[in-house]
């Protein structure tokens, strides 16, 4: 085998590593009685033969994300390092570093990014068909029928027979994946549109059908970005199908009990009700997090990544791991990749802030999903994806 055919696996499997980073996850390996997700140990694996695959003398860096990783590291060694005998908590504050040096060296040069659409919508799409096998089962027949490999230790954040959540950790991973699958559909406006209408309506449905709060939030914003942004180049015959959809959309959710779910996991969890632990989760908790640092070099610049008695959702994490210092970073970094991106990076740079809100999608593995497209493809304005992929 040549030396261009070998470097050209290595893309190949490090580009559908990290389209799968989301799904694999999931899954627990022990080495040596270090408990590591099969992503992670996949990722250490090839990572030797990722940078043996780099072009030395044409190698490319992303600036934004390269300077990101050299502050936050210089944070590590100086604020964490010395101050923290966690060595869990110091492998979490690693990994994070792990994922920025993924970012701003390994990907800029052999990520493969027409691969990586096709794999963020056929991943999609798939997941989606079976989220809604899993929906269709466990209200028709009360058969959940898991979405994890059962011979493979994994770790799950819900329990599977209240709500679907496909391939993923919770429902949320599967609403925050996938709603970059939605964006990448829409946009790619040029590719077979029986395809795109099917893709579409599949991805929308299975959002929907997830139960989630972040989902459906995250659904209402893709499609509304996408409307709003078409609004003066779609025909009106085009603009009059909105109506049908969005009553087959309301239908659905009346008849299977939807609107209801939705209600008990957000409106009524402010007050009461089974679910309000959930919502205390991305709101009650806010204030354990703002109140979290007492002296002014933490205030300022944090403690790490550490393990917190209670879930907080990202934004206000960054208070906890990286200080005030953190989320002036955080702001310039996420502000500069936005504007060097095209419609397509912007919406994803926007799913994942305001998923943030909910979730911990501004750092982690989480980045591993949307931030190699955005990188990938920043400074190129067209859209016309479709006419170098086929998806």
């Amino acid at each position: 085998m040549s030396l261009l055919n070998k470097k050209r696996r290595i893309y190949y499997f490090f580009t559908l590593l990290l389209s799968l980073f989301a799904i694999l996850q999931v899954y627990i390996i022990s080495l040596g009685g270090i408990s590591l997700s099969l992503a992670d140990v996949c990722l250490i694996v090839l990572l030797p033969f990722c940078i043996i695959g780099i072009n030395i003398f044409h190698s490319k860096f992303e600036r934004k994300t390269l300077v990101l990783f050299v502050f936050l590291s210089i944070q590590f060694l100086i604020f964490v390092l010395p101050n923290n005998s966690d060595n869990g908590e110091i492998m979490n504050t690693l990994h994070f570093l792990l994922v920025l040096f993924v970012l701003s060296i390994i990907v800029p040069n052999i990520y493969d990014k027409k691969l990586g659409i096709q794999m963020l919508v056929s991943i999609s799409v798939m997941s989606s068909v079976f989220l809604i096998m899993q929906f269709i089962f466990l209200h028709a027949f009360d058969i959940y029928f898991s979405g994890q490999v059962p011979f493979l230790d994994y770790r799950t954040s819900v329990m599977g027979r209240t709500r679907p959540f496909s391939l993923f950790n919770e429902p949320a991973e599967f609403g925050l994946y996938n709603a970059f699958g939605l964006a990448t559909v829409l946009y790619c406006e040029g590719m077979n549109k029986k395809k795109r209408i099917v893709n579409l309506v599949i991805i929308s449905l299975a959002l929907l059908l997830s139960l989630s709060t972040t989902s459906i939030g995250l659904l209402v914003f893709v499609w509304a970005k996408w409307g709003i942004s078409r609004l003066n180049k779609v025909k009106i015959s085009v603009l009059l199908q909105f109506p049908l959809l969005l009553s087959l959309f309301l239908f659905l959710g009346w008849r299977l009990n939807i609107f209801n779910t939705i209600y008990e996991h957000s409106i009524e969890g402010l007050f009461s009700g089974i679910y309000a632990g959930g919502l205390t989760g991305r709101i009650g908790n806010l204030s354990y997090a703002w109140q979290y640092h007492s002296m002014s070099t933490k205030i300022l610049f944090g403690i790490g990544i550490v393990n917190l008695d209670y879930f907080i959702p990202a934004f206000a994490r960054v208070y906890i791991y990286y200080g005030l210092f953190g989320y002036l970073l955080l702001t310039i970094f996420f502000i500069r990749v936005f504007m060097i991106s095209n419609e397509l990076g912007r919406t994803f740079i926007l799913i994942a802030l305001i998923s943030a809100i909910f979730s911990d999608s501004i750092f982690g593995t989480q980045m591993l999903t949307y931030m190699p497209l955005v990188i990938s493809w920043k400074n190129i304005k067209s859209l016309n994806l479709q006419n170098n992929i086929n998806i």
